[in-house]
């Protein structure tokens, strides 16, 4: 019984630490890269190059990697032919018929989660082994899609913004816009934020889809498919940019960017933010101004 216990309040805490963790990267985002992590298409992916940190499983939780990984990058040269690989088969599953929409994910393993509305209403974050509706159950998240388990068989559900049928703009909410004249531009390397604004953003869900957000492989993070209009771009960042330090310090991976921001110590205190990016190999340091 206190084994059954421990396991019980082991997937308690990953269930709890993934939506602190979720949260905490929807404020470091607008912190740490000055902008929200809108409508949570933040597909934070853990590249190769990074040992020991966590992998997507299609049937079960992270593992970490070790020899076996590299085992199986050997295999992965298909000198024997080619089998299907669990994503692969993650993307056979039929689309469920249930009435959900997929609106962001953050693909990080165990980690992971998926920003879903149910049967029409507001989107809420499900961690992986949660009951999405009754009987389905969220098994993985990948960057294009989540798998439920129902009742024994997995079906998929798209991210809305691959459906072709389904525009974007048709299920985004009307807030996802960042209001005018709340970042000032002061120059090419300056910008001034309302900390009311920011504080708005942090807790809104529904700006979590104007940027995808990855590790890079050389260390930092890369901002890729940056909306125009977005928070991201008014606070100067662009596509192709590389998130190399916040404050001085180095961020590669959550774990220095969840320091970094608990550092800072919260939205009241903070009145500066220094961000050093990598743009097209160039060095520049942007600087964001907090009122």
């Amino acid at each position: 019984m206190e084994e059954l216990a421990t396991q019980v309040g082991h997937w308690t805490n990953r269930i709890t630490n993934a939506r602190a963790f979720v949260w905490l990267v929807n404020g470091a985002a607008l912190l740490l890269l000055t902008a929200s992590l809108a409508q949570w298409t933040w597909a934070l992916i853990q590249p190769d190059s990074q040992p020991a940190t966590p992998v997507i499983s299609g049937t079960g939780p992270a593992t970490t990697k070790t020899t076996k990984n590299r085992v199986d990058n050997l295999l992965a040269i298909e000198l024997f032919g080619h089998n299907p690989t669990t994503d692969e088969k993650s993307r056979a599953a039929p689309v469920t018929s249930l009435n959900l929409v997929l609106l962001g994910v953050v693909a990080a393993g165990g980690e992971s989660l998926a920003l879903i509305s149910v049967d029409g209403r507001d989107q809420q974050p499900f961690a992986i082994g949660e009951e999405i509706a009754h009987g389905a159950v969220l098994d993985a998240v990948y960057p294009d899609r989540a798998i439920i388990l129902r009742r024994g068989v997995r079906e998929s559900l798209v991210l809305q913004e691959n459906m072709p049928s389904l525009p974007l703009s048709s299920v985004m909410s009307p807030t996802t816009a960042t209001p005018a004249g709340e970042i000032k531009k002061i120059n090419d390397n300056l910008y001034r934020i309302d900390r009311g604004m920011l504080k708005s953003q942090i807790g809104s869900p529904d700006l979590l889809s104007q940027a995808l957000v990855v590790p890079h492989n050389k260390g930092g993070f890369e901002m890729r498919n940056v909306t125009p209009g977005s928070l991201y771009e008014q606070a100067g960042l662009q596509s192709g940019d590389v998130i190399k330090k916040v404050n001085g310090q180095p961020i590669n991976t959550l774990d220095d960017a969840m320091r970094v921001y608990r550092e800072m110590g919260g939205l009241d205190r903070l009145v500066a933010v220094n961000i050093d990016i990598d743009r097209g190999g160039q060095s520049q340091r942007l600087h964001y101004q907090l009122r």
